[in-house]
């Protein structure tokens, strides 16, 4: 029986799952692990993916590529592509408006794109996916984006995961994607009864925390909040920071003022804090850390937690700013799943597990690979091939939602008035009465749409009334499709006149 492919491509790592005959596994490479760096390096002689990438960064730094999915389907505009692109170890140009990295490849210079590096991640896959035994021929795959990609972000995503050699049955949020892999809302058809799920995401460059509600089998994201400040290089830091400190007391010089000693220090603390999920101490030994001196420490668990005292304080204010946007409190969410290398850390589950008492904690699978393996689930069903699962769960609905806040602005006093929260399930149909003065005979209601709270909302279409009768009520109808279509009618019922528009899906 043919197989399908779940795969999560993160800012620092990459996993690869496969579901056949009704089960789903992560596929290990050929390093052994289930895991891969999404970091690809470019030196005289090859192109190296992965693992190989990131232990040749400190010799190479000028020609790794790395957090390349914060570029794919940006401009040079984005504020974040500029924060990147000062501070990169890597030269990167604008080329056209677009971000392109610049490397030295095979003793010549050479210009790569963020698709480009994406796919040679992707092809990486690939050949891990062919190397498992029988199922070679399988090209089938789900791929998951973090819920807040915009269009551009998942065709680009799409485009190299099609390049790297796999077919695209559909993209997934991860969110959703987590859910699916714990089976959540299996056996909810045709009841009432809804479950509250928080998916709470810790990554290695931001904290994700989504609400979602399953009822009846269908998947609806409440509310969603992303801390771009919070992840789990802060934890890297605190750790760099603490041996940095240790060698300075041992040798009273500074290894931090050298960016090789601390490309060293941070691979030696990403290894301790993987440990420490599952450990109680780790050893750190660097060969010729500063000045040819070599350096060896301990760190426990205890000590990295002290550490980490306001990192996690930070998390807990993420907790309650979705649930603030979701209108919940915390006993109403009644399972909490943990996704992210981080999660694994005994100190970040004990908060979900405080911070939440009444809800359960769902870790049974590995956190930096529950989306990939919901992902394979999910690409079983739609590839209609695997048979087993769907007897088994039933296909889940993944419902579609409005990508953006939909808001009218009103000429009269120029404010705006909202008529869907972004996440709103879509087919939607919403109506709307707009009251005039008795000294307006007119009206212009301009249509706009919403990100996110801090931007400006953009303009998108206006609908003109003109000559109605004083003091009238205009019926305002708005209806988004499932292609993301929005169609807008006006009518004034006195006078009968009406204005349509229709917004098509970029």
């Amino acid at each position: 029986m043919a197989a399908s492919f779940g795969i999560y491509f993160g800012s620092t790592s990459a996993c690869l799952a496969v579901c056949k005959d009704g089960k789903a596994d992560v596929i290990a490479n050929d390093t052994g692990d289930r895991t891969m760096p999404t970091i690809v390096s470019y030196t005289d002689h090859d192109q190296s993916v992965g693992l190989p990438a990131k232990q040749g960064i400190i010799r190479n730094a000028s020609n790794t590529i790395s957090n390349v999915k914060k570029f794919l389907g940006k401009s040079c505009d984005d504020q974040e592509v500029k924060e990147i692109m000062e501070k990169n170890s890597v030269k990167i140009v604008n080329e056209d408006g677009q971000p392109v990295f610049e490397v030295m490849y095979k003793g010549k210079p050479v210009k790569v794109t963020p698709v480009q590096i994406a796919t040679a991640i992707y092809k990486k896959m690939m050949d891990t996916a062919q190397s498992h035994g029988g199922i070679a021929d399988s090209h089938d795959a789900v791929i998951t984006v973090p819920l807040h990609f915009t269009q551009e972000q998942k065709d680009a995503t799409s485009e190299a995961a099609t390049k790297g050699g796999f077919h695209v049955l559909r993209i997934i949020s991860e969110p959703a994607a987590a859910v699916l892999a714990y089976d959540i809302g299996q056996n909810s058809r045709g009841s009432s009864c809804s479950t509250n799920i928080l998916v709470y995401r810790l990554g290695g460059t931001s904290l994700d925390a989504t609400v979602l509600t399953v009822c009846n089998g269908i998947y609806r994201v409440v509310a969603s909040d992303q801390n771009k400040e919070i992840g789990g290089h802060m934890i890297d830091e605190s750790i760099i920071d603490y041996f940095a400190a240790e060698f300075k007391k041992q040798w009273k010089v500074d290894c931090k003022q050298n960016s090789r000693s601390v490309m060293k220090l941070r691979n030696a603390s990403e290894n301790c804090k993987h440990i420490l999920s599952r450990m109680q101490t780790a050893q750190c030994s660097v060969e010729s850390l500063y000045e040819g001196i070599d350096f060896q420490s301990t760190i426990s668990r205890s000590r990295l937690e002290g550490l980490c005292t306001s990192f996690l304080q930070n998390c807990t204010g993420s907790l309650q700013t979705v649930l603030d946007k979701a209108r919940m409190k915390r006993d109403d969410i009644h399972k909490v799943i943990i996704s992210g290398g981080c999660t694994m850390l005994p100190s970040i589950q004990q908060q979900l597990k405080d911070f939440f008492p009444q809800a359960e904690l769902l870790s049974s699978i590995s956190p930096d690979q529950v989306i990939a393996v919901g992902a394979s689930k999910q690409a079983a069903i739609l590839s209609g091939l695997d048979d087993v699962l769907i007897q088994k769960n039933n296909e889940e609905m993944n419902l579609q939602c409005l990508p953006m806040d939909l808001l009218i602005k009103l000429s009269e006093d120029g404010s705006y008035m909202p008529v869907m929260e972004r996440h709103t399930p879509v087919p939607a149909k919403i109506q709307q009465n707009i009251q005039l003065s008795q000294e307006q005979d007119s009206i212009c209601l301009k249509i706009c749409s919403r990100y996110s709270m801090s931007e400006e909302p953009q303009c998108l279409a206006q609908i003109v009334l003109k000559d109605l009768s004083r003091g009238a009520t205009v019926n305002a109808q708005y209806i988004v499709k499932r292609d993301g279509s929005l169609s807008v009618t006006c009518t004034e019922p006195t006078t009968k006149k009406s204005e349509h528009v229709v917004i098509e899906c970029s």
